[in-house]
Order: structure tokens, then C-alpha cells, then sequence
């Protein structure tokens, strides 16, 4: 081996014992830090294009029904597209009208609402029941439609009013109905009424139980024990918290007569008996069903003989309206017709 190649290799390895020592005694002096490694760049998604994942189907339409020539500026929008070609929904609609007793009514109106263009009032039609009680209404088209059921002589009911979607995802009342299987609208027959004395009254409730007495037919507060109605009230209502929920009772008495919940509002023929003298509520804090105001009904039994019916709210106030039949022991309290 040349002797110069042997010289150059034992320079070297001496070069590189010193280099490391050097490095070793360095590294000693200086405290460690370490290194955060640097970002790395985030993996790439796969774009809606690219993968079925993330591709969103475009909306499935209605068929254009044939004879229906689609607006060229509608036809740009899906969205407007869309909301025109449900509007194009074929509708048939069959209704049938009856009484509270499921007899046939003749002559009902039957007011129909078609929800038939974007953004724009329905458009109406009117049907009159024939002998079977029966209407109908064909060969349109919409979203769906809405129909208010009418006739002289009687009131109308819930029942007396329904809606019903023909396009997809509109609500209804209950299945589509058929010439078949129509749907059915009720009415009430009025019965015979009478000229009733109609009176209102307003006032303040003390809270320390202090009895209001109320004349009925006069409508008016009256002084202590010469009213037909007295209303009694204890709250422990703060004046300087007015929204902190407070305990409090009302007591209603009839003096020498009584009282008795009225459940339906077209129930106008005042009970024989059941009545009691008076009806009481109370209400704690933070219990559930608490309310600062009661509403109810009533048929009331006078000292005197007379019936009544009347609407009444209390609460730190109470406010009535009362219908009574100025006949002595009369028990019809359904007013008049106009």
C-alpha cells in the first residue's frame, strides 16, 4: 500500500476523533430544545366530482303534465321548477256537509281556497251541498286546498274546516278523499233562542280576600251583600317584583244560588241541578299548571230563578261577560238569531 495513502487515512481518523469530542463537550454546554417537526401539508379530499360520497343528486321532479307549457325563466331554476310543476298537481276533491246528527245538509256553502300560484293568494272557488250533502271539485290543479264549510241556521264546528295536500310533503286533514269515501264537514243546528240581557264588568280585586260584589244583570260592581255575584281574592303578589311568581286563591259564590262549569261553547240550555254555591282555585309557586290568570265558564243559578252563562277571567282583576235569560226559571240561554 502506498505509504502516502496510509499517512492521508491516519490524518483523517484523527480529524474525526477531535471533531467528535469537540461536539460532545458542545453539546454539554448548550440545554436541548426541542424541535416542533414542521407542518405537514393536510391530505387532499376527494373533490364532489371525483367521489359519489360527496356528489349531492339533483332534485327528483314531477313529470310536466301533459298540455303545460313551462316558462322559459322557470325552467333556469330548479328550485322555481320545481315549485311549478307541484303547483301543476291534478287535485279532485269530494266533501260532504252534516249536521251534528249526521243528516245530509242541502245548501251548504262550501268556500274553497287552491294554493295554485308561486308566491300569490290562492285562488278561490265557491260550492253549494246538493240533497246528499254532497260537493265536489275537479279538474284543477295546485299544492294542495283549503275549505270553509257554512249555512244560515247553524254554527259552524271544528269539523266545519279542513286543509288537504295534493303535491308531495303538503299536510292534510287526513287521506285524500274520493267520490267514494268523501270528506266529512259538520255543522250545528241553531235551535230557538231568546233575547238575553248581555252585560260585561270590569274591577280591581283587592288581595287581602276583601269580597267585590257584582250585579249580573246591571253590570256594575255594587256595595257588600247586595250583589247576585261575589268574587274573593288572597295573592301574595309583590308590587316591587312583578314578575316572581306568588301564591294565590279566588273564591266565586252565587249568594243564595250556585255555579257550574260550562265545557262547550255551543251548549246553551242551563242544567237542572248539579250547581254548588261557590267554586274556589288556588295556586302555589313553582308548582306545575301555575297560572296568574284563570279563564273558565259558568252556568249560573240565581237567587232569584233566573239562569245565566257567563265568561269570566280573574286574576288581579277579574272581567266578565254574562248572558241571562230574564225569565225566570227559563233554562234556554241561546241568543237570538239576528
Amino acid at each position: 500500500m502506498n505509504k502516502k495513502w496510509i499517512i492521508a487515512g491516519f490524518l483523517s481518523c484523527l480529524v474525526a476523533a477531535g471533531l467528535y469530542f469537540a461536539l460532545n463537550n458542545r453539546v454539554a454546554e448548550i440545554p436541548l430544545v426541542k424541535k416542533e417537526a414542521p407542518p405537514q401539508p393536510l391530505p387532499s379530499l376527494p373533490s364532489a366530482a371525483a367521489s359519489p360520497i360527496f356528489r349531492v343528486p339533483p332534485p327528483r321532479l314531477p313529470p310536466v303534465p301533459p298540455g303545460v307549457t313551462v316558462p322559459p325563466e322557470v325552467a333556469k331554476d330548479p328550485t322555481a321548477l320545481a315549485y311549478f310543476l307541484s303547483e301543476m298537481t291534478p287535485i279532485s276533491f269530494y266533501g260532504k256537509v252534516v249536521d251534528e246528527k249526521g243528516t245530509p245538509i242541502e245548501g251548504a256553502t262550501a268556500k274553497i281556497g287552491v294554493a295554485d300560484k308561486i308566491f300569490q293568494d290562492p285562488t278561490f272557488y265557491t260550492k253549494i251541498s246538493n240533497a246528499d250533502g254532497l260537493f265536489s271539485i275537479t279538474d284543477i290543479h295546485g299544492l294542495s286546498l283549503g275549505i270553509n264549510v257554512s249555512k244560515d241556521g247553524y254554527y259552524r264546528l271544528p269539523q266545519s274546516s279542513q286543509n288537504y295536500g295534493y303535491a308531495a310533503g303538503e299536510p292534510s286533514s287526513g287521506p285524500i278523499p274520493t267520490s267514494d269515501h268523501p270528506a266529512i264537514f259538520m255543522l250545528r243546528k241553531k235551535g230557538v233562542g231568546v233575547q238575553l240581557i248581555v252585560k260585561s264588568v270590569s274591577s280591581h280585586l283587592p288581595r287581602d280576600g276583601t269580597p267585590v260584589d257584582i250585579d249580573l244583570e246591571a253590570g256594575k260592581v255594587v256595595s257588600t251583600n247586595t250583589g247576585n255575584l261575589q268574587i274573593e281574592l288572597w295573592s301574595n303578589f309583590n308590587q316591587e317584583e312583578p314578575n316572581t311568581p306568588y301564591d294565590w286563591k279566588y273564591q266565586i259564590s252565587v249568594p243564595g244560588g250556585g255555579l257550574i262549569a260550562r265545557t262547550d261553547d255551543l251548549d246553551f240550555v242551563a242544567p237542572n241541578d248539579g250547581y254548588q254555591t261557590s267554586d274556589a282555585n288556588s295556586f302555589t309557586a313553582g308548582q306545575p299548571h301555575y297560572n296568574r290568570r284563570v279563564e273558565k265558564q259558568y252556568f249560573v243559578q240565581l237567587a232569584d230563578g233566573k239562569y245565566a252563562r257567563m265568561d269570566i277571567s280573574v286574576g288581579g282583576a277579574v272581567n266578565i261577560l254574562a248572558y241571562i235569560n230574564p225569565t225566570s226559571g227559563d233554562h234556554n240561554l241561546e241568543p237570538a238569531s239576528k
